[in-house]
């Protein structure tokens, strides 16, 4: 017979089998699925921890790489106006900034400018500034003189004093006129003048003329007297070749040289001394629109064939006055010779000449040609009176016809060494003057540095991480 623990045991050891049996099968139905999930999460994280390995070797190759790889230099220089060709040699040769400034105190020459023009195209970026150069423009060009005279125009701010030079020294002296409607002064110079500069105080223009003109011939039509004779003398002294015919009576004409068809082909202008060239009216008309010059003088714009053509009518005589002994000046002279004054203006008539209050001298363009009337009668008496009257009626008369004369331009090979508006052209090659440098900042290694190496410590710590959690090494 059995003990009470014996059957106890007995009937304890079928349970325990079953339920072994029960887990057995449970395992047995769910083990593939449980087993086939936990290999691909395995796998994963293996993956992961070689992209982890992976990338930390790429960023410490990629660190590597950059420290052995010789950046370029970031450097700014400097230079001003005395040490500006030293520096583009330096700049150009033994160094090579990312960037430069210069500080102008005057103007480069044109071979520097171009010099620091060429510079970006290296890699050097270029500004500039400066607190002493002005705007200055000067231009040049020849007047219709045989005496060889220029015309210089100076454009600069309204105030600036203008000393304006040739190679000789120094021809004048002008200023512009601070309440002035137009910023520029415009002056003749006689001689034949090669080069010329204008100066304001640290800038310095040059221009060199770089057209001759062609002058023909001048006729002069007039009476037989004093006035044309001296007409004549005049443009003649001034180097100008001139034809004349003038009527000694109704069928008689005294002629001088070969008065020949009137046209620009010949003649670079006409003088008309009176209104006895009637019969040539229309031909003169027709000289003017293609591009003549004319001058009229007292009645000779009375003519009918070219009334409507002239500046303006003629007024009623003003009887000359007596020449003093203190009237020795040319103005003066001047202002006492006979006038008939120019009344009825055309709206684009020009006055250039005044009297008290009426106009003695105006131009008017008309077609491709000019013409310009004169009031002043009887011209020869200011040449025999005043002390310098041969000089100045010879300078008047010739400043009438050069106002008006036809003379072509022949052009010449321009001059490199030219810089007729300095400022201008710096402006143009550099662009906008600059308070700094403007090259570009220098990266900050340091930081970058920090975060590469940050960023392989947090990729080696994952992968570290990742391993020990599922227990491998």
């Amino acid at each position: 017979m059995r003990s009470h623990g014996e059957r106890a045991a007995s009937t304890a050891r079928p349970i325990v089998r079953a339920d072994a049996s029960v887990d057995h099968a449970d395992a047995a139905d769910r083990g593939p699925a449980v087993y086939g999930a936990a290999r691909r999460v395995a796998a994963a994280r293996v993956a992961a921890e070689w992209l982890l390995h992976a990338l930390a070797a790429a960023l410490l190759i990629w660190g590597l790489l950059q420290s052995v790889r010789r950046a370029p230099p970031v450097r700014s220089d400097s230079a001003d106006a005395g040490t500006l060709h030293a520096a583009l040699v330096r700049w150009s040769t033994v160094a090579a900034p990312t960037s430069v400034h210069v500080e102008l105190d005057s103007v480069p020459t044109p071979a520097d400018r171009d010099w620091l023009t060429a510079l970006p195209g290296a890699g050097t970026q270029v500004g500039w500034d400066s607190r002493a150069l002005r705007p200055l423009a000067l231009a040049i060009s020849p007047v219709p003189d045989p005496a060889g005279v220029v015309r210089l125009r100076v454009a600069a701010p309204r105030g600036t004093a203008i000393v304006l030079r040739d190679a000789v020294g120094v021809l004048d002296t002008v200023s512009v006129r601070p309440g002035g409607s137009a910023a520029g002064v415009s002056i003749t110079v006689p001689g034949a003048l090669a080069a010329v500069s204008a100066a304001a105080g640290h800038t310095t223009a040059r221009a060199v003329a770089t057209d001759s003109l062609v002058l023909g011939h001048l006729l002069v039509l007039g009476r037989v007297g004093w006035e044309s004779r001296f007409i004549v003398d005049a443009l003649e002294e001034r180097g100008w070749r001139v034809d004349a015919r003038l009527a000694l009576a109704p069928k008689t004409d005294v002629v001088q040289g070969v008065v020949g068809a009137i046209d620009t082909g010949r003649y670079a202008a006409v003088v008309v001394a009176d209104s006895s060239a009637a019969g040539d009216a229309t031909r003169l008309a027709t000289y003017v629109r293609s591009g003549g010059g004319l001058v009229l003088a007292g009645s000779a714009a009375e003519m009918r064939a070219i009334r409507e053509l002239t500046p303006g009518a003629v007024g009623a005589l003003i009887p000359p006055g007596t020449i003093g002994s203190t009237d020795s000046t040319a103005g003066a002279t001047k202002h006492h010779l006979g006038l008939v004054p120019i009344v009825d203006l055309h709206a684009d008539a020009v006055p250039l000449e005044s009297r008290d209050t009426v106009v003695a001298v105006a131009a008017r363009r008309v077609g491709a040609g000019r013409i310009v009337q004169t009031g002043y009668v009887d011209t020869w008496r200011w040449r025999m009176s005043a002390a310098r009257g041969g000089g100045d009626h010879r300078e008047w008369w010739a400043g009438l016809v050069s106002a008006v004369a036809y003379a072509p331009a022949v052009a010449r090979a321009p001059d490199r060494t030219s810089d007729n508006a300095p400022v201008a052209r710096l402006i143009d090659a550099l662009g906008p003057m600059t308070a700094q440098s403007p090259g570009p900042r220098p990266v900050d290694d340091r930081s970058r540095r920090g975060w590469l190496f940050a960023a392989i410590v947090v990729a080696l710590l994952a992968e570290w991480g990742s391993r020990r959690f599922r227990g491998g090494r």
